[in-house]
């Protein structure tokens, strides 16, 4: 038997704040790293690996100080789900390779 346990949490008027702030950036991030992908591939015609978005993040961690107040497996989440998104849209892509929509 399993079981399951349901937690609700009631956050304070500053953590709420800190949660929306949090998502807020992460959503600027995620849309970001898009526009980086995008830009890179016109540049070079190779797309851009999530390693190396990862070392950008690094250095712009040291230029914008707000994202140190973020911790760095959030951030670092923000860029593996780009990076499920990429790889999902190439893999519809190639199935749908012949057929009409």
């Amino acid at each position: 038997m399993q079981r399951t346990y349901k937690f609700i949490l009631y956050p304070t008027k500053k953590q709420t704040e800190k949660l929306d702030w949090t998502l807020e950036t992460c959503c600027i991030l995620y849309n970001s790293c898009l526009v980086d992908r995008n830009r890179h591939y016109e540049k070079t015609g190779k797309g851009l690996t999530r390693i190396d978005q990862q070392k950008i993040l690094v250095s712009d961690k040291r230029r914008l100080l707000y994202l140190k107040e973020i911790h760095s497996q959030v951030l670092q989440d923000v860029l593996f789900r780009v990076e499920r998104a990429y790889k999902n849209f190439f893999r519809r892509m190639k199935e749908k390779k012949g057929k009409r929509f």
